[in-house]
């Protein structure tokens, strides 16, 4: 936010530029409307989920994709789209227990979240028995790698040990870092404890699920530094990770004569704010699960809300909103010549990470001022090719046709307006 100006001058895309803070922008709460969900807006998403979308190819962009039209069929009780996740989550326990699905360790484990959510909202225990025998799998038995070791023997495993090794016995600091496919898998139990807890059925969800409850509890207790009313989790232990190499540029990392600079990552590194986008949805999970047994949880959520709308959220520049790069406010570069990302700036600059504001994940943490962020995106659409260039990601991953499609289908703007509307219902 500092380098606002900055910003305004260089960046080559037309949006404006309005110092306003974030926070002063809040015009008040969302009107009330019926459900923005129109019938070929339902059928668009019914037919997207009436694929398999459990291939490599599809599985994590769906889980992204997928979690606020999930939450918004049961806030709005839309019963066709409820109708097509039952579906869809029926014809993909068909397809585990055939032995048809083969995805990646995080690839699943995060299509597992969103199924996991969806037997919560639905209360059915009953379906559950495969998704807790998928989690036991990886929390206890299936290898988890590390870097620099041995795998552990579960990332039950992983976890422990991180929470119990310091920084300074360590090569690199990374290697303690609680990570993504980390917090997927704690969610996971999280979820499968409330949902056989409320059943009255705990002793079948097994050791495992307590556990994960127990880390979690532990994880967002230890690691997280309160910065005021905000949080960071994790601080100083992406220092020497590559991804971060760059992150004190805040122009392309190329020297005049277009040769490469050297790194010039920034001490006390946090997490990008594109990974963590997830925590919200991480602590619904947490709410949904065992909100109600400790304060801990809603006061995460407050901090989150503050930290994103204090350091994440760049002040009003226009139409879309905006966000720095990274969860304390700092803006640079991000994965500079990352193996996925070709092209001229192979990786992210300044304020690229704001595409996975759309995904209306910071839509779960239930607040109105964030919701009032997705009012400001639905009235952009559709967006301009220089606000597209900001928010399309560079990836070069195939996608589903859909996906592809996704700015111009109606994909990403209905999922703003469901994003506008569900923290009414939280």
């Amino acid at each position: 936010m500092k380098r606002l100006a900055f910003f305004c001058v260089v960046m080559m895309f037309s949006v404006g530029c309005d110092q306003t803070s974030a926070t002063d922008q809040f015009e008040g709460p969302i009107a009330s409307r019926e459900d923005v969900l129109g019938p070929g807006i339902t059928e668009l998403w019914c037919n997207y989920l009436a694929d398999p979308l459990w291939s490599e190819r599809d599985a994590y962009d769906a889980a992204h994709m997928l979690m606020i039209p999930l939450e918004y069929s049961y806030a709005f009780d839309n019963p066709t789209l409820k109708g097509c996740f039952a579906d869809y989550v029926d014809r993909l326990e068909k397809a585990v227990k055939a032995d048809k699905v083969d995805l990646g360790r995080l690839n699943w484990l995060q299509h597992l979240h969103l199924v996991a959510r969806y037997l919560v909202l639905e209360d059915d225990v009953d379906a559950a028995g495969w998704v807790l025998d998928e989690f036991n799998r990886y929390w206890s038995a299936e290898p988890a790698w590390l870097w620099g070791r041995e795998p552990f023997a579960g990332i039950s495993e992983r976890i422990e040990w991180k929470l119990a090794t310091t920084n300074d016995v360590l090569e690199r600091s990374y290697y303690n870092v609680i990570f993504d496919e980390d917090y997927f898998a704690m969610t996971l139990g999280l979820d499968l404890y409330g949902l056989f807890s409320r059943a009255g059925k705990l002793g079948e969800c097994g050791l495992g699920c307590a556990q994960a409850k127990e880390f979690f509890l532990r994880v967002f207790t230890e690691r997280v530094e309160w910065q005021g009313d905000g949080w960071l989790i994790d601080v100083g232990r992406w220092d020497d990770h590559r991804d971060f190499a760059y992150s004190r540029y805040y122009r392309q990392p190329v020297s005049m004569d277009g040769e490469p600079l050297p790194p010039q990552p920034l001490e006390d590194a946090v997490i990008d704010s594109s990974h963590a986008h997830r925590y919200p949805s991480w602590l619904r999970s947490a709410e949904l699960s065992i909100g109600k047994e400790t304060g801990l949880i809603l006061r995460l959520q407050d901090g989150l809300v503050h930290q994103f709308l204090s350091e994440v959220l760049a002040p009003n520049q226009g139409t879309i909103p905006l966000l720095n790069n990274y969860m304390d406010g700092h803006n640079g570069w991000f994965r500079w010549k990352y193996a996925s990302h070709k092209g001229v700036l192979q990786g992210y600059g300044p304020y690229g990470l704001s595409g996975t504001f759309a995904f209306g994940w910071w839509a779960l943490l239930g607040d109105e001022r964030v919701s009032y962020q997705y009012e400001r995106l639905i009235d952009s659409f559709p967006l301009s090719s220089s606000e597209l260039s900001v928010y399309s990601d560079t990836s070069t991953r195939r996608r589903h046709p859909l996906v592809e499609t996704r700015w111009s289908n109606g994909m990403m703007e209905s999922l703003a307006q469901m994003s506008a509307r569900i923290s009414e219902k939280f």
